[in-house]
């Protein structure tokens, strides 16, 4: 059951970390617009949300179950629930080298061209084929993030 709970667990310890940073931030008022914190706590408050979902359907689950079952269960998930095959390792890899290219060739190229490049790159890794959707789709992406955050929410981007 440890290794079901430890990741909600995690999400929520994190979130509360967040929220007591939170006042930091500056404030803005109402008719100035969104203030530079006001993004993040949503997705937190989703994501300890969904956290809390987590665990209650961990707790719940791991109620109805008989005591061999839980025998069962717990040995089976204390092992193979941690186990990483070399192949998702690499995937992982290449993703984490692909976001940091990304934070490094934002600020010489600008937003834009490398949010194209890391969403071609990322759209290529996870298999969309062919190459010209996977373009695309990335400019259009890319683009529409720009509006999004730049136009709607006011956001200043590097380059």
């Amino acid at each position: 059951m440890f290794p079901s709970i430890a990741v909600p667990l995690a999400v929520i310890g994190l979130a509360g970390f967040y929220w007591s940073k939170w006042d930091a931030l500056p404030a803005m008022p109402l008719a100035a617009g969104f203030g530079p914190g006001f993004f993040p706590a949503i997705i937190t408050g989703f994501l300890v949300f969904v956290s809390i979902l987590e665990l209650i359907r961990v707790f719940s689950s791991h109620r109805k179950s008989t005591i061999e079952d839980q025998a069962n269960h717990a040995a089976e998930e204390t092992f193979s629930g941690w186990r990483v095959a070399g192949k998702d390792l690499l995937a992982t890899g290449v993703l984490v080298a692909g976001v940091i290219g990304y934070a490094f060739l934002t600020p010489v190229l600008g937003f834009i061209p490398a949010a194209i490049l890391m969403l071609v790159w990322l759209s290529l890794l996870m298999g969309l084929k062919p190459l010209w959707r996977s373009v695309l789709f990335s400019i259009v992406a890319a683009f529409g993030l720009y509006l999004v955050f730049h136009e709607f929410f006011g956001v200043s981007f590097p380059g």
